[in-house]
């Protein structure tokens, strides 16, 4: 099959038993993001970074002096703030209309706009790396040894049981489930929790230094500092699969939006992957993408369109949500089938068609418009691509 070909499988539309014929469609994203490089307010060691009601806020850790905090409403203009407090600051989430800082030696801060901030007490002075807010709780997670925080307002805080013995790394929340990632002496864990008060070890996949995990598109993507895979996925938390980065780098960071994942790598060189890139639009098979500079992304995060990533370097980067057209070595194969006989694609009896792909599911309910006639009609459709040997559905490439 010749590279960057569109492969229009056909047959008859009427005997309803294989694939029929599409027409073909202008072929847009599929590639990598683009990212350009922003102006930070401050050469700060930026550390970590979210988006909520229509701004981004960064938070620092720095090795010395005062912490920093900035504002931006679009990635680009970045406004310097004052912090609650002089202490390091790892990540920040939002949620129920408040920015949650967690930071070291127990340290959190609130704020309702970026701008404001309030100090609290955390009862604890256990470093804390990873914070999010979902099903009306902000959870928090560090180590060493699986330290737990929650709140329902974000003001007053409880230490919740431990389970094992891990450093924890990332959390994250989707569909009612509570999920936190790490590692300690190459033993990986994942803890899940239904509600943030009792938590469970999950299965492990390999002895990765799990860093961070996200939920988007119905599941769980983690990805790792070290290893073999360096990126699982979980439908529920519970089970996890490997999946495998497109490069070896120490990936620290990784969200989703509008269909896609990416994740950042933090590394200060290239023995160690530098500050590599990567997109995906399943959680399955990544594609190393371009980055601004090289060195030390800690975090990136999306919001109103657009990826944001922050470096200890002080660098930030942006990329809007929508990926490049596909260069190179990319095959794609377009095909077609007719609505099932409940008139959705949910039931789709479609093994035959994955054309030793592997493929199957990922059809979407589209008009599509028969060749050489002006009429058309409902069908089932979907595009399967490969950069390499692994195939995916990205419907984008429709």
């Amino acid at each position: 099959m010749p590279r960057r070909a569109l492969n229009i499988l056909i047959s008859s539309l009427v005997s309803l038993a294989a694939l029929f014929a599409l027409a073909p469609t202008a072929q847009a994203g599929g590639g990598t993001l683009t990212w350009v490089a922003r102006t930070p307010a401050g050469a700060a060691i930026w550390d970590g970074i979210a988006y909520g009601n229509g701004v981004f806020v960064a938070v620092s850790y720095p090795q010395s002096g005062p912490t920093s905090v900035m504002t931006s409403p679009d990635g680009v203009t970045w406004t310097a703030r004052n912090p609650a407090s002089s202490a390091k600051f790892r990540d920040v989430a939002f949620g129920n209309n408040l920015f949650v800082a967690v930071g070291a030696t127990g340290a959190i801060m609130t704020s309702p706009d970026g701008v404001t901030w309030t100090a609290r007490t955390s009862g604890t002075t256990d470093n804390y790396y990873s914070v999010t807010h979902g099903g009306g709780l902000y959870v928090a997670v560090g180590g060493s040894g699986n330290k737990i925080l929650t709140s329902s307002d974000g003001s007053t805080w409880t230490t919740r049981n431990q389970v094992g013995t891990s450093n924890l790394r990332g959390v994250a929340y989707g569909n009612g489930i509570y999920v936190a990632v790490g590692s300690n002496n190459g033993t990986q864990q994942a803890l899940w929790s239904s509600d943030g008060t009792t938590w469970n070890a999950a299965g492990t996949v390999d002895a990765n230094g799990w860093y961070d995990v996200t939920f988007g598109n119905g599941q769980f993507v983690a990805v790792s500092t070290d290893g073999v895979s360096q990126v699982m996925t979980s439908a529920d938390g519970v089970t996890w699969n490997a999946q495998q980065a497109s490069s070896s780098a120490e990936w620290r960071s990784v969200a989703y939006g509008n269909g896609i994942w990416t994740a950042v790598a933090g590394g200060a060189n290239a023995t160690d992957g530098g500050g590599a890139v990567m997109t995906s639009t399943d959680g399955i098979t990544w594609r190393t993408g371009t980055p601004t500079s090289t060195i030390n992304w800690r975090d990136v995060t999306y919001g109103n369109g657009i990826f944001v990533a922050v470096s200890q370097n002080g660098d930030v980067m942006t990329a809007v949500a929508e990926l490049s057209p596909i260069t190179g070595d990319a095959t794609i194969i377009r095909q077609g089938l007719p609505l099932g006989a409940d008139g959705t694609c949910a039931n789709l009896t479609d093994a035959p068609y994955a054309y030793g792909t592997g493929v199957t599911g990922g059809w979407q309910r589209a008009w599509e418009p028969w060749p050489n006639s002006g009429a058309g009609g409902w069908a089932c459709i979907r595009a399967i691509v490969t950069y390499g040997d692994s195939w995916s559905v990205d419907n984008r490439l429709l």
